[in-house]
């Protein structure tokens, strides 16, 4: 997030450096000036912020591990699952992810009441199983 906000910043002030030049001489690197920070505004928005502004979709990747669940809703061919985990990105504490994956990903039964899920990775190969 700090990133992106740098660059935003960054960006307007180089616009306005060149702009300003722009308004006071004939020169044309006023063009260069304000290219530039019209660049750092479209890496600020289009790279740093999708990064650190997330849309809300459950995510469905998840890596080796037990993890604490928090509900279990099983939709059609999909199960949504709850997972309370810690986050390098947020404050101390537990956060609650949506994750959602396919029926077919996890290995006996699905559990509405499950209290664990673990994930067992061999390669590229993911099974899930909520306990």
């Amino acid at each position: 997030m700090f990133e992106t906000v740098l660059f935003w910043v960054f960006g307007i002030v180089v616009v306005g450096v060149g702009t300003s030049i722009a308004a006071d001489e004939d020169d044309a690197r006023w063009l260069l000036i304000a290219a530039t920070g019209v660049l750092f505004l479209v890496v600020a928005t289009f790279v740093f912020a999708p990064r650190a502004l997330p849309t809300g979709a459950p995510a469905v990747n998840i890596g080796a591990g037990e993890y604490q669940v928090a509900f279990v809703y099983v939709a059609g061919d999909n199960v949504n699952v709850g997972v309370e985990r810690e986050s390098s990105r947020l404050d101390e504490g537990l956060y609650l992810f949506l994750y959602q994956f396919s029926k077919d990903a996890f290995d006996g039964e699905i559990r509405a009441d499950a209290t664990k899920l673990v994930v067992i990775e061999s390669g590229n190969f993911k099974k899930l199983q909520l306990e």
